[in-house]
């Protein structure tokens, strides 16, 4: 989605972002799924279609055992501006792969003879919902602002006293980025002043009349590092999918939903030349001064999210004549019981001076999240043995996402929980998918999927996700049948801040983070084998 985001440096929070990231699903399935872009609400018949449909568990007349391994490969490029308003450059190509279970599953079916309920089945899936994994690398050099700049004018205010403590971590309520900075020496207060700051890369040029005017020393090479990788997967338990008179299909899933993330983030700023980056030490024993040179820091930061929720999905297709079916399917909220965990280090590096260094402690923190209701609705047109046209339409809410602190302490997230309800709402999925079978054995398949942003001030032409797929089949005489499928997702640009934009000696005018111009798409390939006895 495009959105401007303020890459955090430190002290882990939950907001918009997080609830998004563990709400959204990006259906994955299996080949045959995925090929027709998931639309498949009314289709039914196929393992990867039963996650969004449970009926679909129903419509075949026999067991399956599926597989259905995964490629993915991330495509991305970041373009780098010193200042925002200022031209992006040709920015930063890069690519990585993961190898990941798109889905799996068994699905036993139990005909009845003599009775309008023809069969029913139960079965255990496992789908992926969502890929997390991906790097991004940018760089560039910027003579106007500094991460170090910024982390000076946080911790304004702030006596040195409260921050410089060994425990400052544990007895201090001010924000560990802030104690983190100063123990590290990427900031140090003002001449003079105990609770005003600079940063290790920044210059006092007062002025005439005393007063303090902060500039930044020289130019920079700043360079930016972000690792995410993680996975949402979904344990689908399909109990009692029945057909009433091959007319009506009814099903219910119980599912549990299983969450993996991290998040690991290097920033570095490094002098252009050392020589503009001058640093006077005083021994604290001896008083005696000492001069050396900047030349460069380090601030990193890691973060774990595990999560675990429990839903439940009801779902029916109606044969409403020959060739037509309708879908339909509701999906309750996920009830996500989430563990988070983040740790941050920082270190400043001199010409001739050993380099200071400090590590904050292992943070972490449990909440609950409850995600959105999600509605399926899906029309479909089969031609008999030739193949059939699918759409479907997903409607859900984000702005109903809440948060709940694990002690039920429901003011922790009072403010959280009214962003989330301004600005978060609905978000509109349309799938397309087409099956055409050229020969009895083998069917060729495609499929279009776009899907719009949960944020309510999003542009619906430039916040947009598209994908685009196909695919083709392969079924034995026998018992045996093979797909495949590639999948190419565009993803909305993303304007990325580095840290965050700041004011400087007390002054109105903001310092402007640099910014980066994400493009990115992402490009999955799925083979499954299939065996019905």
């Amino acid at each position: 989605m495009l959105m401007l985001i303020s890459l955090a440096i430190c002290g882990w929070g939950q907001n918009l972002n997080d609830a998004l990231r563990f709400s959204e699903n990006n259906y994955y399935g299996t080949a045959r799924s995925i090929a027709i872009a998931n639309a498949m609400t009314a289709i039914g018949g196929d393992l990867g279609s039963i996650g969004l449909n449970p009926a679909g568990a129903a419509v075949s007349n026999y067991n399956q055992l599926v597989i259905s391994p995964s490629l993915t490969l991330n495509l991305n490029n970041t373009a780098y501006t010193s200042e925002a308003g200022k031209a992006f450059d040709k920015g930063i190509s890069r690519s990585n792969k993961n190898f990941g279970l798109s889905n799996i599953g068994i699905v036993f079916n139990f005909k009845r003879h003599n009775s309008s309920i023809k069969n029913f089945t139960i079965g255990l899936i496992v789908n992926m919902n969502n890929n997390y994994s991906g790097d991004i690398f940018s760089k560039g050099q910027c003579g106007t602002s500094s991460l170090a700049g910024d982390l000076a004018s946080l911790a304004y205010g702030i006596d040195k006293k409260e921050i410089s403590d060994y425990d400052a971590y544990n007895n201090s309520n001010h924000s560990w980025e802030s104690i983190l900075a100063h123990r590290s020496g990427i900031i140090s207060t003002l001449s003079g002043k105990i609770d005003d700051y600079m940063g290790v890369t920044e210059l006092n040029m007062k002025a005439p009349d005393g007063k303090n005017n902060i500039l930044l020393a020289g130019l920079l090479n700043q360079e930016y590092k972000l690792n995410r990788f993680g996975r949402k997967m979904d344990y689908i338990f399909n109990v009692g999918s029945i057909n009433l008179r091959n007319k009506f299909y009814f099903g219910f899933n119980i599912g549990f939903t299983q969450i993996n993330y991290s998040e690991d983030v290097n920033k570095v700023e490094m002098a252009g030349n050392p020589n503009d980056f001058v640093l006077k030490f005083t021994d604290d024993n001896t008083g005696l001064e000492s001069q050396d040179y900047f030349t460069s820091l380090s601030y990193q930061s890691r973060y774990r999210a595990s999560a675990s929720g429990l839903y439940f999905k009801l779902g029916m297709i109606y044969k409403a004549f020959k060739g037509l079916r309708l879908g339909f399917a509701i999906e309750s909220p996920t009830y996500y019981n989430i563990n988070e965990s983040w740790q941050s280090y920082a270190e400043v590096n001199y010409e001739s001076e050993p380099k200071t260094k400090d590590e904050t402690p292992l943070g972490s923190y449990k909440y609950f999240l409850s995600s959105p209701i999600r509605t399926n609705f899906g029309l479909a047109y089969t031609f008999g043995r030739l193949g059939f046209i699918s759409a479907d339409y997903e409607l859900t809410n984000y702005g109903s996402i809440r948060y709940n602190d694990i002690e039920n302490h429901g003011e922790a997230f009072d403010q959280t929980n009214q962003e989330i309800k301004d600005k978060l709402g609905l978000s509109h999925i349309f799938r397309l998918g087409l099956e055409f079978n050229v020969l009895p054995y083998l069917a060729l398949r495609t499929g279009y999927n776009f899907k719009t942003s949960g944020l309510k001030n999003s542009s619906f032409k430039k916040d947009t996700q598209h994908s685009l797929s196909a695919g083709l089949g392969y079924s034995t005489k026998k018992h045996f049948f093979f797909d495949f499928a590639t999948r190419v997702k565009f993803m909305p640009k993303e304007y990325l801040s580095i840290y965050g934009d700041y004011l400087r000696n007390g002054d109105t005018i903001t310092t402007y983070s640099p910014e980066i111009l994400l493009k990115s798409k992402m490009i999955d390939f799925i083979f499954t084998v299939g065996y019905r006895f």
